[in-house]
């Protein structure tokens, strides 16, 4: 019985792992498409450390890609209030706000994310997107265009192009 005392022993002592290894943990998360454990990892990273601006942007990225599109927000804000702002949460903000519905919003922080950006693919579909949700045809039809002169082959710009275009 010794032994397994000792190994509980040792086992309650080990601290927690360092935050550089959670946030590296949690960006390979990530990077591997595994955006359940991702948000696992940053979400206890926010809670350890609730100042860390990267973590709450690497959370509200892995709950927009989870689709729980209100934690996200809430993620990306509190990410902002801290002063993280990149391309990449702007584009994954006016996403999130696309599948609330609030096409307007999503304009605003597509626009964001293109004057950071120019070439972010998804922001411009998703402006795009947003464009035609709010009846601007020659607005969407432009940002369809743009993005299919950075990449002719991209099938969500081709896509929403023809729709837009074989509407009445």
């Amino acid at each position: 019985m010794t032994p397994l005392l000792f190994v509980l022993a040792l086992t309650a002592a080990t601290p927690a792992p360092p935050a550089a290894l959670d946030t590296a943990l949690a960006r390979a998360a990530g990077e591997a498409g595994q955006w359940q454990a991702a948000a696992r990892l940053w979400r206890g990273r926010t809670r350890s450390a609730p100042n860390d601006g990267d973590a709450w942007a690497g959370l509200g990225l892995a709950l927009a890609r989870l689709g729980d599109d209100e934690a996200a927000l809430a993620a990306l804000d509190r990410a902002a209030v801290l002063g993280i702002e990149r391309p990449g949460l702007a584009t994954a903000r006016g996403q999130a706000l696309l599948r609330r519905g609030a096409a307007a919003e999503a304009v605003t922080a597509f626009d964001r994310a293109l004057a950071a950006d120019p070439h972010d693919l998804a922001g411009l579909v998703g402006l795009g997107v947003a464009w035609a949700l709010l009846g601007q045809r020659d607005a969407a039809l432009a940002a369809f265009d743009r993005a299919l002169a950075l990449d002719p082959l991209d099938m969500a710009a081709r896509h929403n192009r023809a729709r837009l275009l074989a509407a009445p």
